[in-house]
């Protein structure tokens, strides 16, 4: 059996944590998409940081299993946490890069493939403009972490601008709120994964 692990916050969560089973979003559109071969565990928790993950991780590690993959998508909650509560910067970049390389290191220790997707935020509330450059903070440690280890990386603001620009919707296609995802969004992310995993995986 493979085992596709998947670490993150609300949007990896997507219900899971209250309704059971792998969620309603990206993860659990996934699952449907893949052989029966394939085990799916959603670990995402609504709200967590880098730490947060980090801990999640860990207590996975305690089953004994040793993935085949092991999916990361982390950093809103981290970048609230600077824009809303006067954190710094500079401290949060430094423990977020500490948390991610240490699970990244620890996965590829165990021979674990790894899949690292940058945070993303949307400019709908126009209040999350502000937020933007802080974001793009966050996603160059991510990048840095994937080239320096040799994870893969999914990169899907691109993406998401690609299906805002073509529907009357605007950024009302893919997000609810500027953060959270529409299922349209949860789609897109899935098709990137899937597409990034039978590339580069299989």
């Amino acid at each position: 059996m493979n085992t596709l692990l998947f670490l993150g916050d609300s949007i990896t969560d997507c219900g899971r944590s209250s309704e059971g089973g792998l969620g309603h979003g990206y993860v659990g559109m996934l699952s449907q998409s893949f052989p029966k071969d394939y085990l799916f565990i959603n670990r995402g928790l609504d709200g967590l940081t880098s730490s947060g993950i980090l801990r999640q991780w860990r207590h996975y590690l305690k089953t004994g299993d040793t993935p085949a993959v092991v999916s990361i998508l982390v950093g809103i909650n981290d970048v609230g946490m600077v824009m809303n509560t006067g954190f710094s910067e500079e401290q949060a970049l430094k423990y977020y890069r500490h948390d991610l390389e240490t699970i990244v290191a620890e996965a590829i220790n165990k021979g674990s493939r790894v899949i690292l997707t940058e945070p993303f935020i949307f400019p709908r509330p126009s209040e999350y403009i502000h937020w933007e450059p802080c974001v793009m903070h966050f996603c160059a440690q991510v990048r840095d972490i994937a080239v320096k280890n040799g994870a893969c990386l999914i990169s899907p603001k691109e993406h998401f601008g690609i299906a805002a620009s073509r529907s009357h919707l605007g950024w009302g296609q893919v997000t609810t709120d500027g953060i959270h995802l529409t299922d349209e969004g949860h789609r897109i992310l899935a098709a990137l994964w899937r597409d990034t995993f039978f590339a580069k995986m299989n």
